[in-house]
């Protein structure tokens, strides 16, 4: 008996040791060129908003620091084109700190070449954690929500003290793209988690760098999220901003007539999409609408006949061309994280037509006068 207690013994030792070592900040901060500068222009404009369609990789979710330098990075390059004012505001896209759930891990975490890889080796290196948060779980994909269940604490505080340490060193307002936390509400400025369900949300930053206190969260939740990520059924918020009167909506809620109707009603000037696109499919054949029906105003032709960029242009921010918004902003996430893919290339809506971005999967910086 005492032989086995001795070897239960030394197994949970080097376990311990194994789950602990390995954790130190693998520094990664050359990065990729910004390759185009496109701007938007207006005859006349009060504001405008920056776009940033950035390239990111699995190691500049490492910390709070790799995290930060990389995007002051991008704010440091609108800051040198004179882009950043008193009255501007700057988008980041869907997702761009959901990965903050490999923060603080083993650096075999950062090595991976595959998102599953990487998952397996923070389940194992934070067993109990992942094991309470899996049996407290009631959501269809348990691992998924165990896993980002554990890591809320560390997530929500890296998003907010780097988006407000941002928006008052630029003094701009930030749309601060989009993360996944549990039950989220703000609190004497300050973003707090719950226990409960995990949504899909974006705050909105101010250039003295506190929060704003009402949250975007997303109603139409896509068929990777919906296992282990809920429907808001709270309606979206809108901001009176040095920017003028914005409505925001993540990615696929920018497919459904019922949001345009809404923001119509609050005199919104211009509509923002902080937005993700997976795989290597923009020019692909266009599926029909993912995770939901195909409301009733869809064409049954587009489906299998447009492509997916063609899709996105017709059945999303183009939809403002029927209200009283004025310009609709597009703006998505790109980069080498684990095998994710990424896609995509940023686009407004003016005027009654579509202006792109350069097609690349590089990072792109976009200047659109409102």
């Amino acid at each position: 008996m005492k032989k086995v207690l001795l070897i239960l013994v030394i197994v949970i030792i080097a376990y311990v040791f194994w789950a602990r070592m390995g954790r130190s900040e693998i520094e990664n901060y050359e990065f990729r060129t910004v390759e185009h500068f496109t701007v938007f222009k207006k005859d006349s404009s009060f504001g405008n908003i920056v776009g940033i369609q950035p390239h990111m990789t699995n190691f500049d979710y490492q910390s709070k620091t790799s995290f930060y330098k990389r995007l002051d990075f991008y704010l440091n390059e609108a800051k040198m084109k004179n882009w950043l004012h008193k009255n501007t505001t700057v988008v980041f896209p869907e997702h761009i700190a959901s990965w903050l759930v490999a923060a603080g891990e083993k650096s075999s975490v950062y090595h991976a070449n595959k998102i599953n890889d990487a998952m397996r080796i923070m389940v194992l290196s934070n067993i109990s954690k992942f094991f309470i948060n899996y049996i407290k779980s009631d959501a269809e994909d348990k691992a998924t929500d165990a896993v980002f269940q554990m890591k809320a604490n560390r997530m929500v505080e890296i998003y907010q003290s780097v988006f407000s340490r941002l928006a008052k060193k630029y003094e701009v307002n930030i749309i601060a793209g989009s993360i996944f936390l549990p039950n989220p509400s703000v609190t004497d400025n300050q973003l707090m988690i719950g226990d409960g369900d995990i949504y899909n949300m974006s705050a909105v930053f101010l250039p003295n760098g506190k929060i704003d206190p009402m949250l975007i969260k997303k109603k139409y939740p896509v068929s990777t999220e919906l296992p282990f990520c809920v429907k808001s059924e709270e309606d979206l918020p809108t901001y009176t901003t040095t920017s003028g009167n914005l409505g925001v909506a993540i990615c696929a809620d920018s497919w459904y007539g019922e949001i345009y109707d809404a923001l119509n009603k609050h005199n919104i000037t211009t509509f923002i999409v902080p937005s993700y696109s997976t795989g290597y499919g923009w020019d692909a054949k266009w599926q029909g609408y993912d995770g939901s029906e195909n409301p009733i105003e869809v064409d049954k032709n587009d489906i299998d006949n447009l492509t997916l960029e063609k899709a996105w242009h017709k059945y999303t921010i183009k939809r403002i061309e029927k209200t009283k918004i004025k310009t609709g902003i597009t703006v998505f996430l790109r980069g080498n994280i684990w095998d994710l893919g990424t896609d995509g290339s940023s686009f407004i809506f003016r005027n009654d037509s579509i202006s792109t971005v350069p097609k690349t999967d590089g990072p792109v910086l976009f200047n659109v006068e409102i």
